[in-house]
């Protein structure tokens, strides 16, 4: 029988804790019109459940999103991200976005750029267009040209490097959870609660599976620096 994605979360992550075997569970990519007031309740309030949400955005101008037949609007996803970012302060919230879309000329993507300045995000996930035989996007007009996708890529890559730096300094000198994702040549990855990557350093041995508290002494866009 069908149901609401929220009651099939919840039903798994309780599920779940019963069981004793998964210590966090985390959502990937969830549409706008899917991230209802009931997701939003569950992230907050499930002990399984972390801190993290990916919300596909695409396109952050209106005509765009109705050429790519989106099920939402610009001010639809702005309120979702608003919805989440009141409940959970802390989150990491991600976002893809297409650039170079059949129709997405310059003052298109700028109204992106301004739209994407608006809104609470974490970290972007960015692609640029690319034409499938056969699909309605390969025969529409007004394609885009490789380099202006790829200037495109560029510059949301940049504002996404910004963002997620001052989300990682953000929590520095904070005790956090980490779980030891897997060991490299000076240390192990790690992943925070709210999806802040980390490399420990640690005088004890670890092992993958372990969940640590300790506090970041350093950031960068890609990582911080945990010393145990």
């Amino acid at each position: 029988p069908r149901a609401p994605l929220h009651a099939l979360i919840a039903t798994l992550a309780d599920r779940l804790l019963a069981e004793g075997t998964v210590r966090r569970l985390r959502l990937g990519s969830v549409e706008p019109n899917e991230v209802t007031p009931e997701l939003i309740a569950l992230l907050v309030g499930h002990p399984l459940l972390v801190p993290h949400l990916h919300v596909p955005l695409q396109s952050g101008d209106d005509a765009v999103l109705k050429r790519m037949r989106r099920l939402y609007t610009t001010e639809d996803y702005a309120r979702v991200i608003q919805d989440l970012r009141s409940a959970l302060p802390e989150a990491a919230i991600g976002a893809d976005v297409m650039v170079g879309h059949p129709g997405e000329d310059e003052p298109s993507f700028q109204r992106t750029l301004a739209f994407l300045d608006e809104v609470d995000w974490t970290y972007l996930h960015v692609f640029p267009f690319s034409a499938r035989a056969g699909t309605p996007s390969a025969s529409m007009t007004g394609q885009v040209s490789p380099q202006a996708k790829s200037a495109r890529v560029v510059t949301l890559v940049r504002r996404s490097d910004v963002r997620r730096h001052l989300f990682h300094r953000r929590f520095l000198g904070q005790e956090r959870e980490w779980l030891v994702m897997r060991p490299d040549k000076v240390g192990f990855h790690a992943l925070s609660r709210n999806y802040i990557p980390a490399r420990i350093t640690s005088a004890r041995p670890l092992r993958t599976g372990d969940l640590v508290h300790a506090s970041a002494h350093d950031a960068s866009a890609n990582r911080v620096q945990v010393h145990l």
